[in-house]
């Protein structure tokens, strides 16, 4: 409905923050879909003294995709809500005053990330420690002592079992 009545010769400037303000509300409609279709449950923790505690989640529907929504998750999307109530209401008050009244802010998008987040699982190729990038052997340089010393004792194999008798 928003677009269409932008297609009704608005200025440029409004469309292209409208679709700002679209884009940060589908992904806040993401993370209400969750609330509403997630099943309930009980995150059980145990504290290194022993002492357990519950916490209570809502469950993605295939958890091995997404991690489980906790209270700390909440404040996030009602700031997100509350953000863009009032940046659509300040949008409905320019569209009403004209366009004389559209300040320089509408040239280029102003809207915000969005902070509730459904958070994904790390795969196991994410979890592994980044490599550091090879150095090319310098000419003219000779290893130290110590690096000639490790390199030996990584490559020594010993061409028969140590026995010890006794």
């Amino acid at each position: 409905m928003v677009e269409q009545l932008f297609g009704q010769g608005f200025d440029q400037r409004l469309k292209e923050y409208w679709n700002s303000c679209n884009k940060f509300l589908l992904k806040l409609a993401r993370f209400r879909n969750a609330l509403a279709h997630w099943q309930p449950y009980s995150n059980l923790y145990e504290g290194s003294s022993g002492n357990v505690r519950y916490e209570p989640a809502l469950g993605p529907p295939s958890p091995d995709l997404l991690k489980p929504l906790e209270a700390s998750d909440f404040p996030a999307f009602v700031e997100d809500c509350e953000y863009i109530g009032g940046e659509v209401q300040k949008l409905d008050a320019l569209i009403k005053s004209g366009p004389g009244g559209w300040p320089e802010r509408f040239r280029a998008p102003t809207i915000r990330q969005n902070r509730a987040m459904l958070r994904r699982h790390q795969t196991s190729k994410e979890l592994q420690p980044k490599r550091p990038p090879s150095q090319p052997k310098q000419k003219g340089r000779k290893p130290s002592s110590a690096q000639r010393r490790q390199r030996a004792l990584r490559t020594i194999r010993p061409s028969r079992p140590l026995v010890t008798t006794s």
